[in-house]
Formats: C-alpha cells, sequence, structure tokens
C-alpha cells in the first residue's frame, strides 16, 4: 500500500529542496534568445530600440522564471500521490543514465492500496498486450481499448478514461514524460511508478523519484 501522506511529505520537502532544481529547469528552461538578439542588434542604430526591449523582455522572464521556482511547491498544493501502472514506456528509460522519454500510464484516484495495486498491474498489462494490434484483429470488446492504447502520439498532460471492459476501477489513462534516473534498481522488474497528479478530468501530472514513494506494503 502506498503510504500517501508520508509520499506527499516527501515529495513538498524535495520541491522547497535544492535537489528539485534539475527538474525544474528540465521543464521551464531560462529563455536564451533574447540576450542573444538583443546583443546583436545594439550595435546597430536601427535596432537599438528593439535590442533594448529585448533585453528586457529576456530580464522580466527570467525573474518570473526565479519566482516560479521559489513558488513551485504552490503549484502542485493540490495534487494527489497515484501509483501508476506502465503500459508503454521507452526502454532507454531504464538503459541509458538520464533518458527522459514519454510514456503511456494508468493510475486512478482514490485509496492507493493493494487492490488499487493489483488492479492497476492486470489493466497495464492487458493495455500492453493490445499495443501494436489493429482493433479490427481483436475481440469486439476489447477493441475500443485497442485504439485507445495504439492512440501513441504523444499529448502533454492528455488523460483518457480507459475504455470497458478493462476499467474495473475508474482508471485513467495519463500521457506522461518519465526521467530514468527517477527509478530505483528494481524498477525495470516493476510496472509501477508514483506520481503527483492534479485531481480532476484534466491537470498536471509529474513523476516523482522511487525514493520518496513510501510503502506500508511493497507494491
Amino acid at each position: 500500500m502506498l503510504d500517501v501522506e508520508a509520499t506527499r511529505r516527501n515529495f513538498n520537502e524535495w520541491v522547497r529542496s535544492p535537489a528539485f532544481d534539475a527538474t525544474f529547469n528540465a521543464v521551464a528552461k531560462a529563455p536564451k534568445w533574447p540576450f542573444i538578439v538583443g546583443a546583436l542588434l545594439l550595435p546597430s542604430g536601427i535596432g537599438t530600440l528593439p535590442g533594448i526591449f529585448l533585453l528586457i523582455y529576456g530580464f522580466r522572464a527570467l525573474s518570473t522564471r526565479k519566482a516560479a521556482r521559489r513558488d513551485a511547491h504552490l503549484a502542485f498544493a493540490g495534487h494527489q500521490p497515484v501509483l501508476c501502472g506502465i503500459v508503454i514506456a521507452n526502454r532507454q528509460l531504464f538503459r541509458q543514465p538520464g533518458a527522459i522519454a514519454p510514456a503511456l500510464l494508468v493510475g486512478g484516484f482514490g485509496p492507493q492500496d493493494d487492490a488499487q495495486a493489483a488492479a492497476i498491474a492486470d489493466v497495464a498489462i492487458a493495455l500492453g498486450d493490445l499495443y501494436g494490434s489493429e482493433p479490427t484483429d481483436v475481440s469486439p470488446e476489447f477493441r475500443q481499448a485497442c485504439a485507445a492504447v495504439n492512440d501513441d502520439t504523444f499529448q502533454p498532460n492528455r488523460r483518457r478514461p480507459v475504455p470497458p471492459p478493462l476499467n474495473t476501477g475508474n482508471h485513467t489513462l495519463f500521457d506522461a514524460v518519465l526521467q530514468g534516473n527517477y527509478f530505483d534498481a528494481k524498477s525495470i522488474d516493476s510496472p509501477f511508478v508514483v506520481c503527483m497528479v492534479a485531481p480532476g478530468p484534466d491537470g498536471t501530472l509529474i513523476q516523482i523519484p522511487a525514493h520518496l514513494a513510501v510503502f506500508t506494503t511493497p507494491p
């Protein structure tokens, strides 16, 4: 069972710490082009005013970014720890240090207990088995699920309900970006990843490092 409150506390401490800087920098890159273009325009007479404007814009963007990093914990205030099953993921996440790649996850809100973990694992495996198949080649009751899992063009923060008959627990498909460095040594043998997810029909999702997740019993 996932200890939701202990995991949330660990996540909040991590976001406030310097250890979160690398993740923040990866998703909120500092703008460099205003400084480069502005510096090129300044020496020319006709480009002086646009150059000054771009430099001001660049400094304001940096100031906004610093404020966003300082208040990052507020952006995740309503997010909930969710145990997710990996449906589709790039193998490089487990083989190449520092790899970052899109993935398809399945999870659900509510109690993150042993029953939920077993249900998530079953759904993830069933959907994974359908990946690569044509909907017309599978049993009629699984065609909708087959179409959903093979709609694999990554869309940031997309979430879709798992189609019946596989959706036995109000489960959701999440488009996510995973970081290989966040998996522990045993993750390659585990179908699970823990994420902080905004509740509701839409919102953001962020994978958390494996060591932040607290389990009272292993998933």
